[in-house]
């Protein structure tokens, strides 16, 4: 069910399954260009989670998804704010369910159930590598300049605040199960078979995967629980 939260005077997209369940993820979704390669994916797992039991709340962010904000007027801080805000109204202990770059925002979560958490460094190496080989520019002036002014990475134009905010923002936590695919580098607790969505050329989905997802983060919700 699609809602609206509100934001800076006007309101933002939200959407929301499993309403009237007693536990209530909140889930924070990959961001920039690997938001719309991955929607379908949280879409699919969020509903294998209701039939589960599990209600789950995703806003769009600011400058992202359906949002009618420029990118470029957003800085991190206000998508950890978003994401305070929708915590507020959900159940405690809060529990997240970051997919990506997500886990940057999970910092208020009580719980947190992570599938291949990247860090904001990770993150802008990636975008600033795609616009070097599509512009001919080099990476090192590509970084220089999205450090002083307004810049354009795949697409997209981040500020210079959001830009050296997430230079130094990790993908940790305490209390945090992360979940990576098969032999992806980085700790985990867990590994999952599936396709790497994030690096597809269009927007995906992996049925299986989203049933694995679901089955795990059922069982990692009942350890939360327990006293």
């Amino acid at each position: 069910m699609s809602e609206k939260y509100a934001w800076r005077g006007g309101t933002e997209m939200l959407l929301r399954h499993g309403e009237g369940a007693t536990t209530t993820l909140l889930v924070l979704p990959a961001l920039f260009e690997e938001a719309n390669r991955m929607r379908r994916f949280a879409v699919s797992l969020m509903r294998r989670l209701a039939e589960a039991g599990i209600g789950t709340v995703l806003p769009d962010l600011p400058g992202t998804g359906e949002s009618l904000a420029d990118l470029a007027d957003v800085t991190l801080d206000d998508w950890r704010d978003v994401v305070a805000g929708v915590a507020e109204t959900l159940p405690k202990p809060l529990m997240t369910l970051a997919i990506r770059g997500g886990a940057i925002l999970d910092g208020t979560a009580d719980f947190g159930w992570r599938l291949a958490p990247e860090s904001g460094e990770r993150m802008l190496r990636d975008l600033v590598r795609a616009t070097a080989l599509s512009s001919g520019r080099s990476a090192s002036e590509i970084d220089r300049a999205a450090r002083a002014r307004p810049t354009a990475l795949a697409g997209q134009t981040l500020s210079p605040a959001l830009y050296q905010a997430l230079l130094l923002a990790p993908a940790i936590g305490a209390n945090r199960r992360t979940v990576r695919l098969g032999e992806d580098p980085g700790p985990r607790d867990a590994s999952l078979d599936g396709k790497r969505l994030w690096r597809g050329a269009e927007p995906g989905d992996d049925p299986d995967l989203a049933d694995l997802a679901a089955a795990d983060i059922v069982l990692w919700t009942k350890t939360c629980a327990a006293p």
